[in-house]
């Protein structure tokens, strides 16, 4: 029992993430091969909120920095500091956040093995050969024209002896069999084995 198997190998991109800490335990030339990836992060005071109850219901009155910074210390004790947080990934005004460290990644380029296995009447279809066939040609002062053998026979007998017989010998017009190692095994034939009628995978 035998098979015929093909083995390609494609290259991949692959992304690994580490933590900062993971990456404070690396070499100085490990780190070297990480990308940090970050953020930037600001929390400021977004607005000024005061509840007042009116009613037995809670009533929210929130005013801008600019409004509160206008009321008379009295007032402003009635209201309550609300911080909003900002991240961006970029930034040009760095001093106004602080940068965040998410992580550090790492790429690199894997091989990826794929096999392509095949029965013996793929693999025969693989070879595809033009078979040798007979034309008629006759040669002239600047060189010659062939005619196919039913042109020939239409011929008279008289025109015939102008033409001389030529064999074109088979050639081959596709061949992907080199790129196929055979397998003897007395195992199982593997799932993915093509058989006949069945397209193989393309070189």
């Amino acid at each position: 029992m035998s098979y015929f198997s093909n083995v390609s190998i494609t290259q991949s991109n692959v992304y690994s993430n580490i933590s900062v800490a993971e990456y404070s335990d690396l070499s100085v030339d490990e780190q070297a091969n990480y990308l940090e990836c970050n953020y930037y992060s600001s929390n400021t005071i977004g607005y000024y909120s005061n509840l007042m109850i009116y009613d037995g219901i809670n009533v929210y009155a929130n005013i801008s920095s600019n409004a509160y910074n206008q009321l008379n210390p009295e007032l402003q004790s009635g209201y309550t500091p609300v911080v909003e947080y900002s991240n961006v990934t970029t930034t040009d005004s760095p001093h106004h956040y602080v940068k965040v460290i998410k992580h550090y990644s790492n790429l690199s380029v894997a091989n990826i093995t794929t096999h392509s296995n095949i029965d013996a009447n793929v693999y025969t279809s693989l070879l595809n050969v033009k078979p040798s066939y007979t034309v008629f040609r006759k040669y002239v002062p600047t060189g010659y024209f062939e005619i196919s053998l039913q042109d020939y026979i239409s011929l008279s007998l008289e025109k015939r002896e102008e033409y001389v017989a030529q064999v074109i010998p088979e050639f081959v017009l596709s061949n992907l069999q080199p790129y196929y190692t055979k397998i003897d095994t007395s195992d199982p034939l593997p799932e993915d084995i093509i058989h006949e009628n069945q397209p193989p995978v393309n070189m």
